[in-house]
């Protein structure tokens, strides 16, 4: 049975061994059943003051037995922050700001050097040796307790807030729970197969994860007794090694090496009969060399483990032999911890394959305090983003390849650190070493290194550049090593480049030589072109394409340009994997005449420019000759297949989409030349058979924008044929007419909402006729032009996709939406044929009255239509202004059905446009409409329309059908001025004559 907390395994040891020895420190033995009273004292303290499970408590003690006992105490009764007491008061002023603690505990040593001004309740803390008893002082009344607050904590509840002991400038805060730590532990007793006859030596700092879970917590809560020296090197290291006879030892790897050096130096010797059963290394990388001394001195192993904060300690460790040890693996992974290796797309990679480590298990915190935004990105659903660089071998063996962050981008050449600093490291006269990204001013980035040399030996900075010259390559070898007395590592032992980086001065990029122009004749012609297509003046033979505003659509005209200019058909994935001009031009002089994938059957010439157009779009493929290209296949939602117009448009949406949001990208023919709708169905079989393929038997969301839609629908259809789920179709601002019995979504911007809901009656009519397994509809004031112009446009997009993907299928799938039953007419483009007459227009009315008349329509197809609330066949009667704005509309329904040839009378009666201007121009149009779907006059049937004219001068405006008419009246009142009659003011009158003369012209070219 799982224990609650830390304190209740304690609690049950004491009862069953209370004498037994739990700590050991210089001064004192403490046993289990004293550190039960200890703990439950300051329990007590707690309670007495009004302190919650809820509340945050700061220790800010000594490293030693005070830290280590006080936060053992806290964590069971409260959220316990262990703070570094060598803090400066801004920095403990900066973390108590991020953590509103209840509470500080702290002694009269740390508290004048350490704690800021505050107005947070603090207590002093002081541990009297006689009696193992706390002596309190402090002058803060009772905190108020609230009803109803538990004080028992639970598995899910915070029991430590740590710092991140990691390389980065700003430690982030870790809350980790009960169950994170109880996980932790026995993860870490089952891997070291660690007893209650054990005894583990301590000598890290207790506010660290090592400290005081690795090295207190986990020996404790098996009942081994534990060794809490008050020095941490290597004197008090042999000291306690004679002294006490501990069984396992845990330090990083520059205190191994500090421990070699004693026993090489003479300064101290190994017991006859060493206790030691392994040495644990933690927190960095260990040299071969080192790993090898070691075990050749003690006669032990070492075993190499890899754990962080934010998992409370261990992620993978090798076993102890007999089990296989590899070196230079970190291991296995323990317990229900799960690792992974992804790519920069978020895709999982195969054995042997470098990229993230992202890890998952109940020993993985929730995300950093105060870090919402960083932790969507950090968290892959149930994943983590480690941040750290490694792969699997076959046996799921983890080895790290250095951070993420400690990739140096050298001209576009990109160089492992990690790589150099084992290098370095190998070197029999190197204490510590470590490379780093500083400034270039052409190349952008450059290595330099900094190394802890041996002083008893006369190894020398040249002797080690020689010693890289035989390992590295050219491009990686540091340009400047520096040697230093020590390198910058946290209290965590984590090496802190970034500091090495801001402190580094160099005055020697001046003197730097780099042959900067082309050599080669192929690398002039690459040059040239690059320069045309980018506009840039100058370029290196170390420029990368696209760090000089290359992108997708620009590397595809170089590549055409390329072809053209030289005859090599070549890959363009090419450029994107060798982007710098240098490494493209050798590349293809090595595999010239190296050409596209295979061609594929019918559909070759379509699927050549399919593979052309997603040629450099980044991701996972299904195979080498695949289109599709997965990003996020790493996460657990549905995933989402979404067609749109170029990679620009893709990348931009992956960029703001949830990481655990799988998207699957295809291009549309938008920009091709192949554009057409036989090609559209061709390629929406290409797809499908890829997706038919790639998740036979899994739910997924097809989407498409705009123009994706012309393919989307028939690719639907195909592979929910196939046995595929299509759970939603999702088609964004635009709308196709073609039939489709699945779940589908509409999303319209402002256009959308224009085209679809504006000029039609009953859009939602005209979908529902060819969408019949339901449909929803979602709209935004985003502009379609602007859409992937405005970056916070996709973004505002990206953030509503998956509400509206959840809703949709909550309400179509899930819910009891009640399907159309009747029976709708689907009519064809030759369908649209019809021929309209205006019966009896009067000349004019008057401005208060209606305007009647009627209209005679005759079908002209071959087909009946049915009566309107089946077809959706309507006659649309509307107002436009003299930009053909629609400013007023009217419908007039079939209630009968009207057989080819036939003819049939409709009454119209509307009201004339309303106006308040001096003159107003309109039209009024007539035409038949198939509701939500097309207007018959855009398939060659002829609308009926003439000019109106409406004045607020006048006693009644006046409608005339003879367009010969209407110049005819117009000519007649600016030949006799008839305005000028009725007094006008002059500039008034003549305005209106002004625009008598526009209305007359604009007539003249419509009567042409």
């Amino acid at each position: 049975m799982a224990h609650p907390t830390a304190l209740h395994a304690i609690a049950d040891i004491s009862e069953n061994r209370p004498d037994a020895i739990a700590i050991r420190t210089d001064e004192m033995v403490i046993s289990y059943s004293e550190l039960v009273g200890l703990t439950s004292t300051i329990g007590d303290l707690l309670r007495s003051k009004g302190i919650e499970k809820d509340d945050v408590v700061v220790l800010l003690l000594p490293r030693g037995i005070k830290m280590a006992l006080a936060s053992i105490s806290v964590m069971n009764f409260a959220i316990c922050v262990p703070l570094n007491p060598d803090s400066t008061p801004a920095e403990i002023s900066h973390l108590l700001q991020q953590l509103s603690p209840a509470l500080i505990i702290t002694d009269q040593e740390v508290r004048h050097s350490t704690i800021p001004n505050s107005d947070v309740p603090s207590i002093d803390l002081e541990l009297l040796d006689a009696g193992l008893k706390w002596n309190f002082q402090d002058d803060i009344s009772g905190i108020d307790i609230q009803e109803g607050r538990s004080i028992i904590p639970e598995q899910k509840d915070v029991a430590l807030i740590l710092l991140t002991s990691g390389s980065t400038s700003t430690p982030k805060l870790v809350p980790l729970t009960h169950e994170n730590l109880h996980e932790s532990v026995q993860n870490l007793v089952n891997s070291l197969e660690v007893t209650s006859e054990d005894r583990c030596l301590n000598m890290m700092t207790m506010f660290h994860v090592g400290g005081l879970i690795d090295l207190l917590l986990a020996p404790l809560s098996i009942g081994a007794e534990v060794l809490c020296p008050d020095h941490l090197d290597s004197k008090t290291f042999f000291k306690n090694l004679h002294d006490f006879s501990p069984t396992w030892f845990q330090c990083v790897p520059t205190m191994l090496f500090d421990i070699l050096r004693t026993i090489d130096l003479g300064l101290e010797e190994l017991p006859a009969d060493n206790s030691l059963r392994f040495i644990r290394s933690v927190s960095a990388p260990l040299s071969k060399e080192v790993f090898e001394r070691v075990e050749e001195k003690f006669g032990i192993p070492v075993i190499e483990i890899y754990g962080m904060t934010e998992t409370a300690g261990l992620i993978s460790s090798n076993p102890l032999p007999p089990r296989q040890r590899k070196v230079g693996s970190v291991g296995l992974n323990q317990g229900d911890t799960q690792i992974q290796i992804i790519d920069k797309q978020n895709n999982p990679l195969s054995s042997g394959q470098v990229g993230e480590v992202i890890v998952k298990g109940k020993q993985l915190f929730s995300g950093y305090m105060g870090s919402e935004s960083q932790n969507k990105e950090l968290f892959i659903g149930q994943w983590f983003k480690t941040g750290d660089l490694g792969y699997l071998d076959k046996d799921s063996h983890l080895y790290l390849k250095g951070r993420v962050k400690d990739i140096v981008n050298r001209g576009g050449e990109k160089i492992s650190l990690q790589e150099i600093d084992e290098i370095m490291l190998s070197h029999p006269d190197v204490i510590d070493a470590a490379a780093f990204a500083i400034h270039h001013p052409t190349l952008g980035e450059e290595v330099a290194a900094a190394v802890v040399l041996d002083s008893l030996s006369e190894v020398s900075i040249d002797d080690i550049r020689d010693f890289l010259s035989e390992y590295l390559t050219a491009f990686k070898r540091p340009r400047v090593i520096s040697s230093v007395d020590n390198l910058p590592r946290n209290s965590g032992g984590k090496l802190q480049r970034h500091l090495l980086t801001k402190n580094f001065e160099s005055d020697q990029d001046e003197n730097i030589q780099i042959e900067l122009g082309p050599s080669t004749d192929l690398e002039i012609v690459i040059a040239k072109l690059w320069k045309n297509i980018l506009d840039v003046k100058e370029i290196s033979r170390h420029d990368d394409f696209f760090s000089l505003g290359g992108d997708s659509l620009r590397a595809v005209i170089f590549i055409d340009e390329f072809e053209r200019s030289t005859g090599y058909s070549i890959d363009p994935k090419v450029i994107y994997e060798q982007p710098v001009l240098e490494d493209l031009s050798r590349y293809i002089e090595q595999e010239e005449g190296y050409v596209t994938p295979r061609e594929q059957g019918t559909t070759s010439g379509l699927y050549k420019e399919l593979a052309r157009l997603m040629a450099l779009w980044p991701g996972v493929r299904l195979d080498q000759d695949s289109l599709i290209v997965g990003r996020n296949t790493m996460g657990s939602k549905t995933p989402i297949f979404w067609c749109t117009n170029s990679l620009d448009h893709f990348e931009m949406l992956v960029k703001y989409l949830d990481p655990d949001q799988p998207i699957y990208g295809m291009v549309t023919l938008m920009e091709s030349k192949y554009r057409s709708a036989e090609n559209n169905q061709k390629a929406a079989h290409i797809y499908a058979q890829e997706i038919i393929k790639l998740c036979p038997e899994q739910d997924i969301v097809i989407s498409a924008w705009c123009e994706g839609a012309k393919i989307v629908i028939d690719l639907a259809n195909e592979v929910r044929e196939a046995g595929v789920n299509v759970v939603l179709l999702f088609i964004q601002d635009n709308f196709i007419p073609k039939l489709y019995d699945g779940p589908t979504a509409f999303y319209f911007t402002k256009l959308g909402m224009k085209r679809y809901r504006e000029q039609y009656f009953d859009p939602d009519f005209g979908i529902g006729k060819y969408f019949t397994g339901g449909f929803t509809t979602f709209s935004d004031d985003i502009e379609h032009v602007a859409f992937y112009k405005d970056p916070s446009c996709i973004k505002q997009f990206a953030q509503m996709m998956p509400s509206m993907i959840e809703e949709s299928i909550n309400v179509l799938v899930n819910g009891s939406t009640q399907r159309d039953t009747i029976q709708k007419q689907i009519l064809r483009e030759d369908d649209y044929k019809a021929h309209l007459v205006l019966q009896g227009p009067p000349f004019s009315i008057h401005r208060e009255a209606s305007c009647s008349f009627n209209v005679e329509v005759k079908n002209m197809s071959k087909v009946t239509w049915t009566p309107s609330d089946q077809s959706g066949i309507i006659l649309m009667v509307s107002w436009l202004n003299y930009a053909y704005k629609v400013e007023a509309k009217k419908k007039v329904t079939f209630t009968q059905a009207l057989a080819p040839g036939e003819k049939m009378q409709l009454a119209v009666r509307l009201d004339p446009p309303p106006t308040d201007r001096t003159l107003k121009i309109s039209f009024l149009r007539v035409d038949l409409v198939d509701d939500g779907i097309a207007f018959f006059s855009s398939y060659g049937s002829k609308a009926v329309q003439f000019p109106t004219l409406s004045s607020s001068l006048m006693l009644y405006p006046v409608i005339i059908s003879d367009r010969v008419e209407w110049v005819r009246r117009l000519d007649k009142m600016l030949r006799y001025k008839v305005l000028r009659t009725r007094s006008l003011p002059v500039k008034l009158t003549n305005r209106f004559v002004k625009v008598l003369r526009w209305g007359r012209d604009l007539t003249y070219k419509l009567t042409e």
